[in-house]
């Protein structure tokens, strides 16, 4: 008889759930999705497809120092947009977040960034998110920041229950906004692709989570997809015209932002 440790049925696992992910090839709505007029990418997806299409463009840079989480793990493309596989994605099998332990371990991990003490390299120990936003954030070094500095739009994303970091995250930023203090005054967004419960939508709301939902569902999921992602474009590109014209008022008074706009935001499943 042959007998596995968990480490060793684990990592044959991640490694098959690579090879299986790997062969995706993008479609028309993955094309749309790479169009978006935002600064930044996340992706709780394991498969690189929607990269496939981003990585058209030339690769400025990577951070991959990151072996187990994903905490800093990016790209960033010529054009300056950044790609942050949150979950861990097939180009490092290790890195695929699957069952309590990795799950449990990533959510310490962005506790510590959030309240202090995560360690960066060459940065050392982090200060909280909190003293952060007093000081002004003026470049992501995470892809937890964007939840905290920028308008972050959801889609794709069925925000399972089993997703704990992105509820901590939620919950934790609704906490520091209801403090009193101005620090945050970003807007989080979803675009459900297909009904969500009752209890689900009312929990969203009490985290301060926008939710933009469709009249009906009837469409399918495909097209459900297209309507809310035409939704969502719309959407940025009318808050970006509001944000430039509050930008030049603020120049014209020698005002400065408290919350630095440097992204929109995105976070897409399977398609």
């Amino acid at each position: 008889m042959l007998f596995a440790s968990g480490e060793v049925i684990e990592s044959k696992l991640k490694k098959d759930i690579a090879e299986r992910v790997s062969v995706f090839e993008p479609n028309d709505i993955y094309r749309m999705v790479s169009e978006l007029p935002v600064d930044h990418f996340m992706t709780t997806n394991y498969d690189n497809t929607l990269f496939k299409v981003l990585g058209e463009k030339p690769i400025k840079s990577q951070n991959k120092q990151e072996q187990t989480y994903s905490i800093r793990r990016h790209y960033t493309l010529i054009d300056g947009q950044q790609y942050w596989p949150i979950h861990g994605n097939a180009e490092s099998p290790r890195s695929i977040m699957l069952g309590f332990d990795q799950y449990c371990g990533a959510l310490s991990k962005v506790e510590s960034y959030v309240k202090g003490g995560y360690e960066m390299p060459e940065i050392g120990r982090m200060t909280s998110i909190t003293k952060r936003l007093e000081d002004g954030i003026d470049k992501a070094l995470s892809w937890i920041d964007l939840f905290f500095c920028s308008d972050v739009h959801i889609i794709g994303q069925g925000l399972d229950y089993a997703e704990m970091d992105l509820w901590w995250i939620l919950n934790k930023r609704r906490r520091i906004k209801q403090k009193g203090e101005k620090l945050i005054q970003n807007h989080i967004i979803y675009y459900p692709v297909e009904s969500i419960s009752e209890d689900k939508r009312q929990l969203l709301k009490g985290f301060d989570v926008e939710i933009n939902e469709l009249k009906d569902y009837a469409g399918g999921y495909p097209n459900n997809y297209r309507k809310q992602l035409k939704n969502m474009r719309e959407r940025i590109v009318r808050e970006d015209l509001a944000h430039g014209a509050a930008a030049r008022l603020h120049d014209v008074r020698g005002e400065r932002s408290n919350v630095p706009r440097e992204a929109r935001d995105f976070t897409e499943r399977r398609i």
